[in-house]
């Protein structure tokens, strides 16, 4: 099957080096079926593998066996062997094959190592032990360096994965009739817009192009399309509560969930960074209307909720009453011997002077300073 065809400016180059690499590190080393921690590849790898130095067997042997320590004590023998057989097919080692009129420079040096492992057949049986075999080990990867060495730029970099979080088990409150009643909210919203502006066909921006520059006809498109993909989040937001919905209601029962709701638990939230700033993957960012970046984003706010009115025949100089919300906190449950983790709100309750009502900035402000009430901090004794 042809590869794609593919273009990138002053792009580096694959190599098979990198290939060995990147295939004998996690997430790719897999034994009695299960992910192998290993993160580290080695240049005995690069030995059995790319140059056919049948020395490093034994090598590799022993360090699968040891105690295990960075790249030691991790069975991947499987990997070795696949990629062992890839490279004797790629490279093509018999005497009659001729290299490709093509082939890089590269290449014609790692042909030219491989055949330090494969001593001439009437050659004196010194050069035929393991031991010698092991000397050549010593010379072709010595000369492989000096060729990553001056190819740095040039070669493509093999990574080990980076390790992101995998929910290894998940929770919903277990309260079906709340995520029921949120997902009630959500269809009222989109039946209310559906009355004004009609069903909804499909959410597109040309559907609704604006048919002059006028002020009036600017601010009429501007508040149908805000009404069409509020339309569309309600009806999103309804969904997802009643995925939570279900799963709460599994859950409660203690039976296994199925594996789409599995599936749907482990893709609560990514983020992932690049160009460009963070990005938010998952249902969870899905639920902000304006952005789901908006998820990643500090959310302090205060409300002033009750106005005490000055009273001289109370001594009361009067006050006004917030309630606030801080930054979540990161909360630590046990529920049936297992432990899960998932923020939590920071509430805030106080009284200032009559004259002066917090904005969210002057509450954001304050905020290192300020303490949250005894009843809030109880709450997370639980």
């Amino acid at each position: 099957m042809p590869l794609p065809t593919s273009f990138a400016l002053l792009g580096q180059r694959f190599v098979w080096s990198s290939f060995i690499f990147s295939r004998l590190v996690f997430d790719h080393v897999l034994f009695d079926d299960e992910k192998q921690i290993r993160r580290i590849p080695s240049a005995v790898d690069v030995a059995f593998t790319l140059f056919g130095n049948d020395s490093a067997a034994q090598v590799l042997a022993d360090r699968m066996n040891a105690k295990p320590q960075n790249s030691d004590g991790i069975q991947y023998s499987s990997n070795l062997l696949a990629l062992r057989q890839i490279i004797d097919q790629e490279f093509g080692d018999k005497s009659e094959d001729s290299p490709d009129e093509m082939a890089s420079i590269s290449m014609l040096w790692q042909r030219a190592l491989r055949a330090l492992s494969r001593p001439s057949p009437n050659a004196d049986r010194t050069f035929h032990s393991n031991v010698w075999q092991k000397r050549q080990m010593n010379t072709q990867l010595g000369s492989f360096t000096q060729l990553r060495h001056d190819t740095l730029l040039y070669a493509k970099q093999a990574y080990t994965m980076r390790c992101g979080c995998e929910y290894a088990d998940g929770m919903v409150d277990p309260f079906p009739l709340f995520w029921q009643r949120m997902g009630e909210l959500a269809k009222q919203m989109d039946t209310m817009i559906e009355r004004v502006l009609g069903p909804l066909v499909e959410f597109s921006c040309t559907h609704l192009r604006k048919p002059s520059t006028t002020v009036f006809s600017s601010l009429q498109f501007d508040s149908r399309y805000l009404a069409r993909k509020a339309q569309h989040f309600f009806r999103s937001f309804a969904e997802t509560m009643q995925s939570i919905e279900e799963i709460a209601v599994i859950q409660a029962k203690h039976q296994p969930l199925s594996e789409s709701q599995v599936n749907f638990m482990k893709t609560v939230m990514e983020e992932r960074f690049g160009s460009g700033g963070s990005r938010y993957c998952g249902w969870y960012p899905g639920l902000f209307f304006e952005s789901r970046e908006d998820s990643g984003k500090s959310d302090v706010i205060v409300a002033g909720v009750h106005t005490d009115s000055p009273s001289a025949e109370h001594g009361d100089k009067g006050g006004v009453l917030h309630f606030g919300v801080g930054n979540p906190l990161m909360a630590f449950f046990v529920v049936n011997k297992v432990m899960y983790a998932g923020p939590v709100f920071s509430s805030y309750e106080f009284v200032t002077p009559i004259d002066e009502r917090l904005t969210d900035n002057e509450f954001k402000t304050k905020l290192p300073t300020m303490q949250m009430p005894d009843w809030a901090c109880q709450s997370y004794l639980c």
